[in-house]
């Protein structure tokens, strides 16, 4: 079984990590909703990303309140918090595989695009 979740919104709270050899990104993703009853409600989503080349490449990309697409495999997990209590966190995962990222702003550096030169065209 698989759980698959797509989400649109605003990146907070970037960091690049470490576990042994792997490297690892983790951030916020927040999504606004907006009702007559309730009016706007935001919503918060953990995300991390396995994938260590997209993690050092997001490093260089993104900052708070980057506009960016996740869609990655919906996890479950229990840890001890520093108080001892027994939590349980929903997050979703963007592996190797399995997952994607897409930035939606505008690059760092301000142009829409990556800039490329003549030289580095393939045909």
């Amino acid at each position: 079984m698989y759980a698959s979740i797509q989400i649109v919104g605003n990146l907070a709270n970037f960091e690049v990590k470490q576990s042994g050899e792997k490297t690892f990104a983790k951030f916020s993703v927040a999504t606004s909703s907006w009702s007559k009853e309730g009016g706007k409600k935001t919503t918060w989503y953990n995300v991390v990303c396995w994938n260590g080349r997209t993690a050092e490449f997001l490093a260089d990309k993104v900052g708070k309140g980057t506009k960016v697409f996740v869609t990655g495999e919906l996890q479950q997990r229990t840890y001890t918090d520093k108080n001892g209590a027994e939590k349980t966190a929903l997050e979703v995962v963007v592996s190797a595989y399995n997952g994607t990222i897409l930035i939606l702003s505008e690059w760092a550096g301000g142009s829409s695009e990556p800039a490329i030169t003549d030289d580095e065209v393939p045909f």
